[in-house]
């Protein structure tokens, strides 16, 4: 794969426009109170509408049955429409003139509600403009907080291509740093005690999955191991070993992109009709189609497809079935809200007890909106 820089704020002019955008738009961000709702609990919805976006009316357009919100003017099209109010106005220097703020109110709902919803500002024109262009938000209201052994856990990271290799095995000899050095599973489970000694009780491993690279951010399946790494016995006795002391094992898990060696999507560039087709993005078939940071290595997933989140959530259930005890997520930010929402759901049910944390390179304004997934 080629070199990039990560991130999307890297130099002050990205920054501005970035911000420039945010203020002059119809822009939502996930801003919600509590971010984390309650079972039962009201939960107040806000988006602010730059100067450029005249109009005074505003709904609030939300579902509980797994639908999409929508409607026209107030009338619902799918679940319920909520109006919402004008509560504040700023002025922007810049902009020369005023960000308006909107307010409303989704009642509260029942334990395990997936509440999917849009905010929308009614223009002169009485055209509905959408905030965030359109994109669906969704929260899973649940009193489900993180487990008490996160709030102690020691984490070590565990790259498992370079720690160490099985016991009686060389490393291999490269020169490249994107080489196989030789690591394995096995390797880990002999060091448990090294790792235990040395302050650690959580033990977070790179992705295991099979992959053409040596870091496996890049899988071509979720649901096996990577035989360079291990083998399925191989991670069962890690697990074994590991909650034997005491110990807790996390996988590095990678939702929002895939190989593009993955069968799934050869099958979405050579056939047309491919099942698998919506699973990505594509801007021009076959070979325009939305990448992790421009990386055409890296296919994007497509997670506004139902069946594309449910094959991701499937992979992590299996792996929680396996005995890990939960996820640290790649570029968590990257997935739609309707996934972590379901995520969380599902795999909470498998393991009310796992420990999902995330990735998310991005100011703290952008960071909170995560809270409450």
């Amino acid at each position: 794969m080629n070199d990039f820089i990560f991130g999307t704020l890297s130099t002050a002019e990205l920054r501005h426009k970035k911000s420039l955008a945010q203020r002059e738009g119809i822009v939502h961000n996930h801003h919600r109170e509590p971010r984390d709702p309650l079972p039962g609990l009201p939960m107040c919805v806000e988006f602010t509408a730059g100067p450029e976006n005249e109009g005074n009316s505003a709904w609030l357009y939300w579902t509980v049955d797994g639908t999409e919100p929508g409607g026209r003017n107030g009338q619902m099209v799918q679940g319920f429409a909520t109006p919402m109010g004008g509560v504040e106005l700023t002025w922007d220097g810049e902009l020369w003139g005023y960000i308006r703020k909107f307010r409303g109110f989704i009642p509260g709902q029942p334990e395990g509600t997936i509440v999917r919803y849009r905010a929308s500002l009614v223009n002169e024109k009485q055209e509905e403009c959408y905030a965030d262009g359109g994109a669906v938000s969704a929260v899973l209201v649940s009193n489900d907080p993180a487990p008490e052994w996160a709030q102690d856990a020691m984490l070590y990271q565990g790259f498992v291509d370079r720690f160490s290799p099985e016991e009686g095995n060389p490393w291999k000899q490269t020169q490249s740093l994107s080489g196989f050095y030789g690591g394995r599973i096995k390797g880990i489970t002999q060091k448990l005690g090294y790792i235990q000694e040395s302050g650690f009780n959580t033990i977070w491993i790179s992705p295991i999955f099979p992959s053409p690279s040596h870091h496996g951010y890049d899988a071509t399946d979720l649901f096996s191991i990577e035989p360079r790494l291990g083998s399925m016995q191989d991670f069962a006795e890690l697990v074994e070993g590991a909650h034997q002391k005491g110990m807790r094992i996390l996988l590095d898990f990678v939702p929002n992109h895939i190989s593009d060696q993955h069968p799934f999507f050869q099958d979405a560039l050579k056939n047309p009709a491919s099942p698998y087709r919506n699973w990505f993005t594509f801007l021009s078939w076959p070979d325009e189609y939305e990448t992790f940071f421009g990386v055409k290595e890296l296919p994007q997933m497509n997670l506004q497809n139902a069946e594309a989140r449910q094959y991701m959530i499937e992979a992590a259930c299996f792996w929680l079935q396996q005995g890990v005890d939960g996820f640290r997520v790649d570029y968590a930010i990257g997935p739609v809200q309707e996934f972590w929402a379901e995520f969380r759901k599902a795999t909470r049910k498998v393991n009310g007890n796992c420990w999902t944390f995330g990735e998310v390179v991005d100011p703290p304004d952008e960071q909170v909106a995560f809270s409450g997934l």
